[in-house]
Order: structure tokens, then sequence, then C-alpha cells
């Protein structure tokens, strides 16, 4: 009771600064797919998971190699619980888009024998997944294609800007999130557009990193389930292996 009090205050408060529409998808199914990335981290990843769990919401984890060392159960409950776990390269500065093929993939497989490495005995469900990728900061290009190894690379159709990096620093950060995810996009840079009308298989940018995700995720969660939608882990049903969807 006393978290559904929080929300309620939240979504109260956040409500006088601006309004968010809501629109029931008209065609079914409408499949979103959450991606948080840079952690694991013991902050807010938890906090995340268990409000995911509240809602049965299953989504994907881009991994950075470097936090993983101290937050194995963390990655080990990450699986267990159903959503997957993705490689997001060892850490993002010196690895944003341009970088050298040989440098993306001496991070690529660092990161995936991390991740192996603190799964212990999950990792076989982590083998049972499909491969998934995202380059620091997005990328136009896929993975390099590896022998044997099929790995889809993703950009996100939706960027929460959770960080804040493209909002009014004088601005309400948790209203500017919520703007981006349902209603008219405040935040700069590129054509922006929301959930709702991006529609059906969005997949949207949010990080497991600072403590604005976990306080706007419940109150998405609660309006996206009103609309009719299903939270699901990647990859999509129509996404191909070695390509960048």
């Amino acid at each position: 009771m006393r978290f559904r009090a929080i929300i309620f205050v939240l979504i109260t408060l956040l409500g006088t600064i601006f309004s968010i529409p809501i629109h029931a998808q008209e065609a079914t199914p409408f499949r979103v797919y959450m991606a948080f990335e840079d952690g694991p981290t013991d902050a807010y990843t938890p906090q995340i998971l268990d409000i995911l769990a509240q809602y049965n919401a299953k989504a994907t984890f881009f991994i950075n190699g470097y936090q993983i060392t101290g937050h194995e159960d963390i990655l080990q409950r990450t699986i267990l619980e159903g959503h997957a776990i993705a490689n997001h390269l060892w850490e993002e500065p010196g690895f944003y888009a341009g970088s050298p093929d040989e440098q993306i993939m001496q991070s690529y497989w660092r990161t995936e024998d991390a991740i192996r490495a603190a799964l212990g005995d999950a990792v076989a469900l982590y083998d049972a997944q499909p491969k998934l990728f995202r380059h620091p900061g997005g990328s136009i290009h896929k993975l390099p294609d590896i022998e044997g190894v099929n790995v889809i690379t993703y950009n996100p159709s939706v960027d929460s800007d959770d960080c804040g990096w493209f909002q009014d620093s004088t601005g309400n950060y948790d209203a500017g999130v919520l703007a981006n995810l349902l209603g008219d996009p405040v935040s700069e840079g590129g054509d922006r557009w929301n959930v709702f009308e991006y529609g059906d298989g969005v997949i949207i940018s949010f990080h497991d990193i600072n403590r604005v995700t976990g306080r706007v995720l419940p109150i998405f969660l609660d309006e996206l389930q009103r609309a009719g939608a299903t939270f699901h882990a990647l990859p999509r049903p129509w996404d191909e292996p070695n390509t960048l969807p």
C-alpha cells in the first residue's frame, strides 16, 4: 500500500506540470521492449528488477563489462527472473560509433567472458538466449560478423533520456522523461516520437545507473498496461541474426 501511495503522489505532482495523453492501441498486439543499459549497479538495478517483477514485465539488460565484478548476484538474479542479458561492451568511453572493429571486438569478447563467468550455473540460460548487442551511444553499423556466432545489434526506437543529457538542466527530469515516453517529447536531438506513436515492437532506452529511472518506471508501466501493452525481452519475433533491425 505504501508503494502505491508513493506512485499516486508522484502522478499527482507530475500532473501539475504536464498532462500525459493515454492512447489505447487500436490494433493488437502492442509489444513493448524495455532496454536498460550501463549496469548492473547495487543502487538501482535491484530496485528496477523489483518493479518489473511487480508488473510481471520482462526486459533486456545491456551490460557494461566493468560493472560486473561485485554484482554477480544481480546478474544471476536478472537472468533467473526471465530477463535477457545483452552485451554493451566493457565501458562507454573510447567505444563510441566509429571505433575500429578490432577495438570493438576486443571489448565485446572481454565483456562476454565476464558475463559468462559471473553467471555461474545460470550460464545455460544465457546460452539459450539469442546473442544481443548495443553499441554505446548507438551505431549505424551492426557488430562485425563472428564466425559461428549469431548476434543481433540494436538501437532504441524511443529514448527516455532518463539521464537528462538532452533536457533543459533547469527542468523537472521526471516529468521530462515521462513526456518523452508518453506525451510530447521535450528532449532535444534528432527526430523524437513517443511510445504510442511508434507502437508495436517499440524498443525503449533506459538506464539502471540513476535514481530517475526507478521513480518514473511504475508510472510508465501503469499507463502502458492501461493502454493494452505487454512487456517482453528482446529479440522481437521478426528480428534476424547478424542484422541491425
